[in-house]
């Protein structure tokens, strides 16, 4: 059915197989029956959906090579979670488009940041656990405990076998 809908003459036909395409998890067809019809939204939101970086990518470039700025924005807001930060950053540099992915990498670097911060503390507080876990080792064998637990039996003899006490007693 998405086949025939693909060559109509119609546009709205044409939409309608790049819908199925897309309910079949055709992703990259029905990007590309999109882009063949200048349904830009269709194609970025297809891209998103599929959660596929590659074909976000694609489209990027897609965008990039037919010099369309807003759509090259557009998609970076919709497929954030898929595209790399290397990959948009390189497109927009080489292409002039610095302005239009700005806000992708302020944001980028705000996520970025947020990791390396909870990273750091979550890093101090494992060392603050350690540097306990060791003052209270210092302090139990400056007290004379040796951090064993004889299961709650108390010697009154000298030995600390308990075998060996019990002979003593006789």
């Amino acid at each position: 059915m998405a086949q025939m809908c693909e060559k109509h003459p119609l546009l709205q036909f044409r939409r309608i197989g790049a819908m199925l395409y897309k309910r079949s998890k055709k992703w990259s067809q029905s990007v590309a029956l999109s882009k063949q019809d200048k349904v830009w939204e269709e194609a970025i939101s297809t891209a998103a959906e599929s959660g596929d970086s590659a074909l976000a990518e694609s489209l990027l470039h897609f965008f990039v090579d037919e010099k369309l700025n807003a759509c090259f924005s557009a998609a970076l807001y919709s497929c954030y979670p898929l595209l790399r930060p290397d990959i948009v950053l390189e497109l927009s540099w080489r292409n002039n488009l610095s302005d239009f992915a700005m806000p992708f990498m302020i944001q980028t670097m705000r996520e970025m940041s947020l990791k390396i911060d909870s990273l750091v503390d979550k890093d101090r507080k494992a060392e603050e656990a350690k540097a306990a876990e060791k003052k209270a080792a210092e302090e139990a064998l400056a007290s004379g405990y040796n951090g064993m637990d004889y299961a709650g039996a108390t010697f009154t003899g000298s030995n600390a076998n308990p075998a060996l006490d019990a002979a003593d007693r006789s």
